[in-house]
């Protein structure tokens, strides 16, 4: 990398940083809060439903049941990412190794987020116009998206993930992520603001719980995001 280049970056990287301390968005649910089960009776012999996924069903009939929690059911963890279905607001929450969906009005606070301050240990990045997505973790992070010599859509591109280190700024908790293309010498980089914050892809129903600025090519372009906890295999 010139010293060009390497200015480009930088005024890149300083115009990323400023989206994210300029973005002050409604407060969003905070991955790793625990929940319990509340208004389903005792003598309620299927109790909670937890469905498998919500985004890509037209009815509620079609998605299908994984998991039935208890009246008194308590350890369920939120991962943060929410959306809104059927007249109602849906949370993926987390019990043991199942994750599904379930109606927030059957879920009550029973102690605080588990966001300690770092970089969850898998998470999922995405933006639109132009489309993009990241998921980011030690063994196994992709890239898809348009590649930055035309049009050629990456269904998955390995990447490997250099460094991530938390931004010394005491106003934000947001982390900076570079990887690197298995198949070019180029590199991408994201910002990461784990605040948590009501993170829109202007294009869904869905609410993220992080916020992100995503810069790729030789000259980046601060492109703006949304980041969840993955909790794909």
């Amino acid at each position: 990398m010139n010293n060009m280049q390497r200015l480009r970056c930088f005024i890149a990287l300083k115009i990323a940083f400023l989206f994210i301390l300029t973005f002050s968005p409604a407060h969003a649910t905070d991955p790793g809060t625990t929940y319990r089960v509340v208004n389903v009776s005792e003598n309620d012999p299927l109790g909670l439903n937890v469905r498998q996924i919500i985004g890509d069903v037209h009815d509620l009939s079609e998605a299908k049941i994984v998991e039935n929690l208890k009246w008194n059911a308590r350890g369920i963890i939120s991962t943060g990412l929410e959306y809104q279905f059927a007249g109602a607001l849906w949370r993926q929450i987390m019990v043991g190794d199942t994750s599904g969906w379930v109606n927030v009005k059957y879920l009550a606070v029973d102690g605080s987020g588990a966001n300690s301050g770092r970089l969850p240990d898998k998470i999922r990045c995405e933006g639109t116009e132009p489309f993009w997505g990241l998921t980011i973790n030690k063994i196994n992070s992709l890239y898809q998206g348009n590649d930055w010599s035309g049009d050629k859509w990456l269904g998955g591109e390995k990447m490997e993930l250099l460094v991530s280190h938390r931004l010394a700024n005491r106003n934000t908790n947001t982390w900076a992520v570079t990887l690197k293309r298995s198949s070019a010498p180029q590199y991408i980089r994201t910002l990461i603001s784990l605040a948590p914050q009501s993170c829109s892809d202007g294009m869904s129903k869905f609410s993220y719980p992080y916020h992100a600025v995503f810069l790729q090519g030789k000259t980046p372009v601060p492109q703006q995001g949304c980041c969840h906890v993955d909790v794909g295999n």
